[in-house]
């Protein structure tokens, strides 16, 4: 999962960048966050009703499966210039869906496979993986950004979801 959530958050600096490049707008940027963050305010009262009555596994699967495609799609219209700000408004309400469902069915995911006994350390564990993420992620999008261009950052979080989907195939919850 730390891999991934690196992946994340070199995917969001670097999509930050694009924006600029191509709008130069505050306003896009902002509009960004906003198709991003409005389904997971929308969808919340349920999404935790959907990871409690449906195999969390399977919602894991199939959550970061889409947002391993909407990274290389997007990696691969950057890389051949065909990007265009719908593109990543869609993207983005799109991965605003996914992270909705998909983050209360990862935090119940970790006490299928802790144990309710150990949920505290694994949950403690996670939050540090994100922040250390949090931290390292726009660090190195930065250097890939400088170095080899934008479209580094989306392949790299696009093979991150590999890692992730390869350990949830791999694991078996209580």
């Amino acid at each position: 999962q730390a891999v991934s959530l690196l992946g994340t958050w070199m995917q969001s600096t670097a999509q930050s960048w694009v924006i600029w490049e191509l709008t130069k707008s505050e306003s896009s940027l902002g509009i960004v966050v906003m198709l991003n963050t409005l389904p997971l305010f929308l969808l919340a009262p349920w999404a935790g009703g959907i990871a409690d009555r449906f195999n969390r596994r399977f919602i894991l699967l199939a959550t970061q499966s889409i947002a391993m495609l909407l990274a290389l799609t997007m990696a691969y219209l950057i890389q051949t210039n065909l990007i265009q700000i719908w593109h990543i408004y869609t993207f983005s309400f799109i991965l605003g869906i996914v992270n909705a469902l998909d983050f209360p069915a990862q935090q119940a995911f970790i006490g299928d496979l802790s144990g309710m006994g150990q949920v505290r350390q694994a949950i403690t564990l996670n939050i540090m993986g994100l922040q250390l993420a949090r931290m390292l992620g726009p660090a190195i999008a930065g250097i890939l950004l400088k170095v080899v261009g934008s479209a580094a950052a989306f392949w790299v979080n696009g093979a991150s979801f590999f890692v992730v989907l390869l350990s949830l195939l791999a694991v078996r919850s209580q």
